[in-house]
């Protein structure tokens, strides 16, 4: 249809971008980021990789001119549908669950989620973002830390109304043998064990079911009730209404078994860094939202201090990420090096 679209195929990490100069040909998120000079456009990785700017600029200009647009229009272009995207996708696990993002933080990680999370938590009215020390390596720290899990689920269509707590204890009662089977199995010790209840309900006749928390023990009738209250509670924040008078379907009963792993004890960030003043690298012209276009100071994140607080327009480097703080927008370094960012322009 003539218009610009971005993803969601990606050019990966070969070819790459433009230009990291491995063979790519088609503009990419992060040759936009070069274009507006919120990417270092010499290198990254800490002076390791060498960026080809000049390359980047041309596939963009080849880009806007089947556009009709101008070099920074089209990278501006680039940034504003990447940045719809990510909200797309953050609306359907919050708002469309019942959540809604302008009560949480957003936390930026990987390598390039910190240029964008500002832009992303505006759209969304949210109010705070936190960017923790090492975002390019966060997914992989926690696939380290995180404790062992294996999900159970069994299908057994029963009216919530008629449920017994002998029903729904002799359902999770099988479920949490195999369960615990398979944590021996791991080498987890029982006191290393911990089981999660939850039911998979539904008004009769609806196509989808909710999942709703169920006590690890079920002992009475109220607990019964208990558990068909909450889910009148969850349908009503999933769907905005509730209706006591219609039956309830428990759909599956589902078993959560966690083994529990030793976490690492992450400690504060060094006292001794030299502080803002010397954290600053240069300043570097960067084109920001509606292309204004400012010269925005340039920092080296780990030699920023406790306490430390940069106000927008500025960009924070590190050898994994680079984080984009906005005009307007100020942002703090806290004890355990997370880039605390809080969003106050208006747009």
């Amino acid at each position: 249809d003539g218009l610009m679209k971005v993803g969601p195929r990606s050019a990966g990490a070969s070819p790459g971008p433009v230009c990291y100069g491995l063979g790519g040909t088609e503009p990419t998120v992060t040759d936009a980021n070069v274009v507006l000079g919120r990417l270092n456009d010499r290198h990254l990785l800490s002076g390791k990789m060498k960026i080809d700017a000049f390359a980047s600029r041309n596939a963009l200009k080849q880009l806007g001119t089947r556009l009709g647009l101008g070099l920074k229009e089209t990278a501006y272009g680039v940034i504003r549908i990447v940045t719809a995207n990510m909200v797309k996708a953050i609306r359907a696990v919050s708002i469309e669950r019942g959540h809604d993002p302008k009560e949480f933080a957003l936390m930026a990680f990987g390598g390039a989620g910190p240029l964008h999370a500002c832009g992303v938590a505006h759209e969304l009215e949210i109010k705070t973002v936190i960017v923790p020390p090492n975002p390019g390596i966060l997914c992989a720290m926690g696939l380290l830390l995180a404790d062992v899990r294996n999900d159970y689920v069994t299908t057994h269509l029963l009216p919530a109304e008629e449920a017994s707590p002998r029903d729904l204890e002799k359902q999770f009662a099988e479920l949490e043998v195999a369960a615990r089977a398979w944590l021996l199995e791991e080498g987890f010790a029982t006191e290393k064990q911990v089981l999660i209840r939850s039911l998979d309900m539904r008004y009769v006749g609806q196509n989808f079911e909710l999942r709703v928390d169920a006590p690890s023990v079920i002992a009475d009738m109220r607990a019964v009730h208990a558990i068909r209250e909450a889910f009148h509670e969850a349908h009503e924040r999933y769907y905005g209404h509730l209706s006591r008078t219609e039956s309830i379907q428990i759909v599956n009963f589902r078993v959560t078994a966690q083994g529990v792993t030793e976490k690492l004890r992450l400690e504060a960030a060094p006292q001794n860094r030299p502080g803002k003043r010397h954290a600053l690298l240069e300043t570097r012209e960067t084109w920001f939202d509606d292309l204004k276009h400012v010269s925005a100071p340039v920092y080296d994140r780990f030699l920023l201090a406790t306490g430390d607080i940069i106000d927008g327009p500025a960009i924070v480097e590190q050898m994994d990420s680079t984080t984009l703080i906005p005009s307007g927008d100020c942002c703090t370094v806290d004890r355990s090096g997370n880039l605390c960012i809080q969003l106050r322009s208006k747009r």
